[in-house]
């Protein structure tokens, strides 16, 4: 008879183990649990959603599944996505999104509770967001002059679309938004081709000036040598003319003494230069 006792109450300590175990859960500091019994949702009396905060709780067991959400603040970053303008121009946008399980109930009827699935119909909404606001600014509004506004606005237009899912967007930030790479090089292009033709265009007036300001020059160094010349040939005529005056003056102070010095001065010029005949 003892043979048989032992493995019975092996086996009844197990079962109630297993019922323990079963009778009891619990839910982290970071979540939000509900329960389904017989695949319903367990609710209170007013007909609300019977929600477990963290801790230690009890359910009937074998026959409840326990959901937990996280509740915590989660990051959606999406590749970048090609976008229009206001402008008919598309621009490669890459941005993420900061959100968080709002309502457990509608997040768990939409999703089964598959984080997966709610980032997928989450990139919907904010990819309908996104084009809708982009295609209502230019390429200059989305790099700086508008951007906070933009990213604010898509914000908000995504949020009143995301309570059908149970979750609210926190914030939604634009990490970068450039031109495709075709449309780069195009415009790239057309740049390089732009400033090639200014360059040229400011390397024909600057030549153009260039010969304008040395013609101006050679203008004026002509009309200041003019003038110099002229104001040279006056400085010695006058000089010449001072120097008649003194040299009449000194004539006629000893026309005798100055007749022989005349004569010295002719026979010195004769010697010098060689002849013998006077």
């Amino acid at each position: 008879m003892n043979q048989f006792r032992t493995p019975l109450i092996l086996g009844a300590v197990a079962l109630a183990l297993l019922l323990v175990l079963n009778s009891v859960f619990t839910i982290d500091q970071y979540q939000t649990g509900f329960v389904r019994v017989f695949g319903k949702i367990e609710r209170n009396a007013d007909g609300n959603l019977k929600v477990y905060g963290p801790g230690l709780h009890f359910r009937w067991p074998f026959v409840t599944k326990v959901v937990r959400l996280d509740r915590r603040v989660q990051t959606m970053d999406r590749p970048a996505e090609r976008v229009g303008t206001s402008e008919k121009k598309d621009m490669m946008v890459d941005l993420f999104v900061k959100w968080r399980i709002e309502d457990p109930e509608q997040y768990y009827l939409r999703t089964q509770g598959m984080t997966s699935k709610a980032l997928l119909l989450l990139e919907r909404i904010v990819n309908n967001a996104l084009r809708s606001e982009f295609g209502r600014h230019t390429i200059t509004d989305v790099i700086y002059k508008q951007r906070e506004s933009i990213m604010d606005n898509i914000r908000h237009e995504a949020n009143a679309a995301a309570p059908e899912l149970g979750i609210k967007i926190i914030d939604v930030r634009v990490k970068q938004a450039n031109l495709p790479e075709d449309v780069s090089k195009s415009v790239y292009r057309r740049m390089r081709e732009e400033r090639n033709r200014v360059a040229t265009q400011l390397r024909s007036e600057g030549r153009k000036e260039a010969t304008v300001i040395r013609a101006e020059a050679d203008k004026r160094v002509t009309i200041i040598k003019a003038r110099a010349s002229l104001e040279a040939r006056r400085i010695r005529a006058a000089a010449e003319a001072e120097a008649a005056r003194v040299f009449a003056e000194a004539y006629n102070q000893d026309k005798a003494f100055f007749d022989f010095l005349r004569s010295l001065q002719a026979y010195e010029r004769s010697f010098l230069s060689g002849e013998k005949t006077m």
